[in-house]
């Protein structure tokens, strides 16, 4: 919050990809300042975890267009993050990347599912 109050006049918060309130800084905490600040930072994944993923989901190929990126979410049982992948969303630097060149790298979307799983895992515990 310190970081977007010397940035910026206002500020949003951004739930789930989708946009649950904005305004001043000061109106923010004025409504939503009651209680405790939680910050949890997390882990990347490894490269041999995001391997190890697409190893076992049987892709072993570079790149993937669109439509395989979709299937590999859908074979990973993580279908609820295709919507995800377009600017705004969660993936939106995936949807960057297959806007500009066509393609997205495997391994980019393993990491992806990867960082979404653990963040979910963290989330139902709060």
């Amino acid at each position: 919050m310190d970081e977007a109050e010397a940035l910026s006049t206002k500020m949003a918060i951004m739930v789930d990809g989708q946009f649950k309130c904005m305004g001043s800084v000061q109106h923010i905490k004025n409504k939503f300042g009651k209680g405790y600040e939680l910050e949890i930072k997390t882990v990347a994944p490894t490269d041999q975890e995001c391997e190890q993923l697409l190893s076992q989901l049987g892709y072993n190929m570079p790149t993937f267009q669109h439509g395989q990126m979709v299937d590999f979410l859908r074979r990973a049982n993580c279908e609820y993050l295709v919507p995800q992948v377009q600017l705004g969303g969660t993936g939106s630097t995936l949807a960057v990347e297959l806007q500009q060149t066509g393609v997205v790298r495997a391994s980019k979307v393993a990491e992806f599912i990867l960082i979404e799983q653990r963040n979910r895992s963290i989330l139902s515990l709060i």
